[in-house]
C-alpha cells in the first residue's frame, strides 16, 4: 500500500558524480554463514565508522560467521556483529583492519531527491541502481520475524531493489548517505523501501563495545 506519487529518476550522470564515485569504494558485501539456518546469506553494507559497517539485521539474522569484501571483490575481511536490533532491522558489524574511508550520514532527503543505490542484488556483483524518493513516511511495520508493531521513518523508493540489495546505501550527488535499503515491494517491481538516516545516525553513534551479540534466529 505504501507506493506513493510518481517521480522522475534521476539522469545518469549522477552515477558518475565524485562523490558518488568515491563513496562506492565504501560498500561491502556481507557474506553470512549459518549452521541452523543451513543456507548462506548475502546483502550489503557500508562504512559508517572506522572499522564498522552498517547493514540489515536481517541480513545477518541467525549467522554464526559474517565477513564482507570491499566492492565485493578480493580479500574477505572477518567481522563480527556488535549490535543487532530486530525491530529497527539495522545491524553493526566491526570489521578490525577494513581499509575504507567511513561514509557520512547526511539528512532526511525530500520527495523528488535522486539516489544512487549501490548492492550486491543476488549476492552477485556490484551493481548501481538509480533511485528517487517518493516519499517520507512514518510506517508501522513488524520486526524481521514478523512481530510487534514498529513505527520507523522510511523512504518509499522509485527503483529497481531486488534480493541481495538489502544494506544497500542511498547514495546522494555528494557522497553523504540519506538512507539504507530494506526492503522491495511485494506488489511493484518499481518501488523499494529504504530505512531514514535518522533511524542509522544514531545507531553509529552509539559506537557498541566490542563484544559480539547473539544474531538471534534466522528469519524464513
Amino acid at each position: 500500500a505504501l507506493s506513493g506519487p510518481n517521480v522522475d529518476l534521476p539522469k545518469a550522470t549522477l552515477i558518475k558524480a565524485s562523490g558518488v564515485q568515491t563513496a562506492l569504494d565504501s560498500v561491502v558485501r556481507v557474506e553470512g554463514t549459518s549452521s541452523s539456518c543451513t543456507m548462506r546469506m548475502t546483502g550489503t553494507g557500508f562504512a559508517a565508522g572506522k572499522g564498522l559497517v552498517l547493514t540489515n539485521a536481517h541480513v545477518v539474522a541467525g549467522t554464526d560467521h559474517v565477513a564482507v569484501r570491499i566492492r565485493g571483490v578480493g580479500r574477505l575481511y572477518t567481522s563480527r556483529v556488535i549490535y543487532f536490533d530486530p525491530a529497527a532491522d539495522v545491524a553493526v558489524l566491526r570489521v578490525p583492519g577494513l581499509p575504507v574511508d567511513p561514509l557520512e550520514i547526511g539528512e532526511v532527503a525530500p520527495r523528488g531527491t535522486g539516489v544512487v543505490i549501490a548492492g550486491f542484488p543476488g549476492g552477485g556483483k556490484l551493481s548501481i541502481t538509480l533511485g528517487a524518493v517518493r516519499r517520507v513516511d512514518v510506517a508501522s511495520g513488524t520486526d524481521i520475524y514478523g512481530k510487534g508493531a514498529i513505527k520507523r521513518k522510511v523512504y518509499v523508493l522509485r527503483s529497481d531493489i531486488k534480493k541481495g540489495d538489502s544494506g544497500a546505501p542511498l547514495i546522494a550527488r555528494d557522497g553523504t548517505v540519506i538512507g539504507m535499503v530494506f526492503a522491495s515491494s511485494a506488489t511493484d517491481a518499481t518501488t523499494g523501501y529504504a530505512l531514514g538516516s535518522d533511524e542509522l545516525a544514531g545507531v553509529v553513534s552509539l559506537n557498541p563495545k566490542s563484544a559480539t551479540v547473539s544474531t538471534g534466529a534466522c528469519t524464513s
